[in-house]
């Protein structure tokens, strides 16, 4: 049967996103603040703007997933989107 796969592998995918944005997450401040030399204010702002953008593009994947007709090449099209940005992020310093 197909959907204790399916949810085996979504449940990896939940548990390996949590890890990746722990792992990422506590480092935001650190870089925003002392290496690339922004205000606590203005780094307060681009977090609210990080997360009105989340919020903006939650919601547009949500109404488009329920608009499609095979979820499948979203979810994949996120997954590529989601691990370039984390391997830019890992690959770009300064």
């Amino acid at each position: 049967m197909i959907a204790p796969r399916v949810t085996g592998l979504l449940a990896l995918n939940i548990f390996l996103s949590g890890a990746a944005f722990a792992a990422m997450t506590p480092f935001r401040a650190i870089v925003g603040v002392e290496r690339l030399g922004l205000s606590n204010f203005a780094f307060g702002i681009i977090m609210a703007f990080n997360a009105l953008g989340g919020l903006m593009i939650a919601v547009s994947l949500g109404w488009l997933s329920d608009r499609v007709q095979d979820r499948r090449v979203l979810v994949l099209v996120c997954a590529i989107g989601g691990a370039l940005g984390f391997c830019l992020a890992w690959m770009v310093q300064r």
